[in-house]
């Protein structure tokens, strides 16, 4: 009988805390509400120390003064933000390789023409030809409708940690934080699992979930990093046509000179695994 009653009185405590988490946090479920003595000092404290270590770090997008759940929200926004950025950065890249740099080439070479004359003058016959550099055209048309077209991918790199964080990624969650301490953040965990945007788990700890989620934007990041990293060899193509073309306007050398130094901006291997093909392309003195 005394077990009886202390399984009941169990079960009731279990209940009306089980109540109190739902109500508390139910209010607060899409915001950035601040969180509870209840949730901050019971099945949460462990969660929102693992908060503040990854606040101070400054890779997520999560604050202390925000419940467990908005946390989440939160992060659920930053990796769509981040997939958007990275998505557009790959698509900027793509144009820029595709279309912008053969337009650039084909608008500088056009700018390199040759004119013959013959001369009959006193019965002989003389043929002169003479190249014309329009270093103006090359500077103030080919090169500024470049530069411009590269104005969307002037981005500074995220800023990463310096070594991987070993905190654990796959711990299961135990019976009181799933269905007591943490449980409404649980039930979103299971809502985030399936939209497939964070990388979560439905039966790991809480704070594990906020590491696998740390590991995914840091992967994110790396990305993009690398992405911001390609953009440096079209920069690179910028400077060095402006320098071939300030060079003949200033020095007037052989023509062969001028060209070989146009031609050499855009002689990377790496660029030209990028470029698509250009054998329809028609360019004179290559």
């Amino acid at each position: 009988m005394t077990h009886q009653l202390k399984e009941r009185l169990s079960n009731f405590l279990v209940a009306i805390i089980s109540i109190l988490f739902v109500f508390h946090s139910s209010s607060a479920f899409e915001s950035d509400e601040p969180p509870g003595a209840a949730e901050r000092g019971w099945g949460g404290y462990t969660t929102f120390q693992r908060i503040a270590e990854l606040e101070s770090e400054g890779v997520l997008d999560v604050r202390t003064n925000v419940r467990i759940v908005g946390n989440f929200n939160r992060l659920s926004k930053q990796v769509e933000n981040l997939k958007e950025e990275n998505k557009t950065l790959q698509d900027s890249l793509t144009t820029i390789f595709s279309t912008s740099i053969p337009t650039l080439r084909r608008c500088i070479f056009q700018n390199i023409t040759m004119k013959k004359t013959i001369d009959a003058l006193g019965g002989s016959i003389k043929h002169e030809s003479e190249h014309i550099i329009n270093n103006e055209a090359i500077l103030t048309e080919c090169l500024k409708e470049y530069e411009n077209s590269l104005t969307s991918l002037l981005k500074e790199k995220h800023s990463l940690p310096l070594r991987r964080d070993a905190s654990p990624l796959g711990e299961h969650a135990g019976w009181y934080e799933r269905s007591i301490g943490l449980r409404t953040v649980h039930r979103k965990i299971r809502d985030l699992e399936k939209e497939n945007i964070l990388d979560v788990r439905s039966h790991i700890r809480v704070k594990d979930n906020l590491n696998r989620v740390r590991e995914q934007i840091i992967e994110l990041k790396e990305e993009i990093n690398s992405q911001i990293d390609h953009f440096n060899y079209p920069k690179e193509i910028a400077v060095c046509v402006r320098s071939a073309a300030e060079f003949a306007q200033i020095v007037s050398p052989d023509i062969s000179m001028i060209h070989a130094q146009f031609m050499h901006c855009f002689h990377n291997p790496l660029l030209e695994s990028k470029l698509p093909d250009r054998s329809h392309i028609l360019f004179p003195f290559k």
